[in-house]
């Protein structure tokens, strides 16, 4: 994975089903422990609801951590309804978590799978997403007579310079896209002779 697309914030939206209310939050998280502190704090709020259901997505690396919660409602009905919302819209390190106050009307397992559904895309649709590329951290350090072949190379590279100390040699630290990484330091090898130190951080 290279990229992935997360929402940018938080968002809240509300649908009544037969008179149950649907209130839905979404919010974009770092990790398992954002998001499950994210569900604790949802949930506290809406302590008197029937149901507090989620689900969320986490990247960790080149995996994918996921995970729903039916809240009482029966098997099936409310998390996993709420997570295939959130692949459909291809969103990760997000969570959407729907609460229910009861309205008087049982609506069946079809009935709830639809408004958990419902709940989910309506709170994403209204949210802004945004696109995270993946990088590599790499410090390259370089005498300064190769600063116009470093140059050369940079250039044909999405890379975003964040610190740079000038010493005897020139140490620079850099953010590239991870899919970008190993050919970037081939090419450098290349373009210096090997007279530049490269790691990744």
């Amino acid at each position: 994975m290279t990229e992935f697309q997360q929402l940018a914030g938080e968002n809240k939206t509300e649908i009544k089903v037969k008179g149950s209310r649907f209130i839905a939050h979404a919010t974009a998280v770092r990790d398992r422990d954002a998001a499950e502190s994210y569900i604790d704090h949802i949930s506290k709020q809406f302590f008197d609801a029937t149901h507090n259901c989620f689900a969320y997505r986490i990247a960790t690396g080149d995996a994918e951590l996921t995970r729903f919660n039916d809240d009482g409602e029966p098997s099936g009905t409310a998390g996993k309804p709420i997570l295939q919302t959130l692949e459909s819209f291809q969103l990760t390190n997000s969570v959407v978590i729907v609460t229910r106050y009861f309205g008087g009307t049982k609506l069946g397992t079809g009935g709830l799978v639809r408004a958990y559904s419902s709940a989910a895309k309506t709170v994403l649709e209204n949210a802004k997403i945004r696109v995270i590329q993946i990088t590599d951290t790499v410090r390259v350090c370089y005498p300064y007579e190769l600063s116009n072949a470093i140059q050369a190379v940079l250039a044909n590279y999405p890379t975003i310079k964040h610190h740079a100390e000038y010493d005897v040699t020139v140490t620079a630290v850099l953010k590239i896209r991870k899919d970008f990484t190993q050919q970037f330091i081939r090419e450098l090898k290349d373009k210096t002779a090997g007279k530049a130190f490269i790691e990744v951080i």
